[in-house]
């Protein structure tokens, strides 16, 4: 789509601001430049509701019963424990957002200046595996501070500035995360006030809504167990996994996640489905515990590892 098409599309919703009208800009092209923004900034409320309609159409699931299958797969993580090692864990849930999850895309146009972040494949709402890492380090650290130092570092790894000389001095972490996935986008408008002229400056973003729901895995994989005592690998397991379930509680019903949780953004309910915490505790033996709020999986992740130590 050229940059004349771009004006004539905006030319047209100057003339008929109504969302219909608005919506053939959105429709031609999603990722409509800048310079038409501020052709139509008269009418952005009507472009910002054209634009949360062609979103949740895109959305939205998809008609083909493979391509759905696909997503499915995707979306979900996996479930077992049976070619890890022993004292290996994995807890996963679905959960849904009390708050909406803001997060910023690197696509350099876009209809709203700040979109929420998207995979290159479908188009579709997703938190990348890194960023739960981060997340996830950052409330083990608010519970925890420094008292728990050796277990950050066998969960989380080296840092890049923890220690110097090459890659290979770095100590790998012990957990894996997967990415999230969602089916829904939504909007939310920030309106900040000037504080001379006491007006509002509406500030658009894409959002995924409140409401939405998503799995959410963490794995923690033992990968050096063979190659030490088993009551020491035990000892750490044990504690590794209880300050993961406490960090994992803590980071969806208190810190938050994503962009503006100091403002109460990327909050989580606290009832969840599908909850399960599986342990490995021999090359024979997985224990697993159900839990239905996030409040109780530290509970229930205590249980599967009694006896270890």
């Amino acid at each position: 789509m050229t940059f004349d098409l771009h004006c004539a599309c905006a030319e047209e919703t100057l003339r008929n601001p109504d969302p219909e009208t608005a919506s053939k800009l959105v429709q031609s092209n999603p990722a409509a430049s800048r310079e038409v923004l501020q052709a139509v900034r008269a009418n952005e409320k009507a472009l910002a509701e054209a634009w949360a309609a062609f979103g949740r159409r895109h959305a939205s699931p998809p008609s083909s019963p493979k391509l759905k299958s696909l997503l499915d797969a995707l979306e979900q993580p996996p479930a077992g424990l049976q070619p890890l090692p022993p004292f290996s864990g994995l807890l996963r849930f679905k959960f849904k957002l009390a708050r909406p999850v803001l997060t910023k895309d690197d696509r350099a146009f876009y209809f709203l200046d700040n979109p929420v972040r998207k995979d290159a494949a479908f188009g579709r709402p997703v938190f990348a595996a890194s960023s739960w890492k981060g997340c996830l380090r950052a409330a083990f650290r608010s519970l925890y501070g420094d008292t728990r130092q050796s277990s950050e570092l066998r969960l989380f790894g080296s840092r890049k500035n923890d220690t110097e000389g090459s890659d290979a001095d770095r100590l790998r972490g012990r957990l894996v995360f997967f990415s999230t996935h969602w089916s829904s986008v939504g909007t939310y408008v920030i309106n900040p006030h000037d504080r001379q002229k006491k007006t509002g400056m509406p500030i658009y973003y894409e959002t995924i809504p409140e409401g939405a729901e998503a799995w959410y895995a963490v794995l923690y994989c033992s990968w050096n167990s063979q190659t030490l005592p088993r009551e020491q690998s035990a000892a750490e397991a044990t504690e590794d996994l209880s300050g993961v379930a406490a960090a994992v509680e803590h980071q969806f019903l208190l810190q938050g996640f994503g962009a503006k949780t100091s403002s109460g953004f990327g909050l989580a309910r606290d009832v969840v489905t599908s909850g399960t915490f599986q342990m490995k505790k021999s090359t024979s033996e997985i224990i697993a515990k159900k839990f239905t709020t996030l409040s109780g999986a530290a509970a229930e992740a205590a249980k599967a590892m009694e006896g270890l130590v």
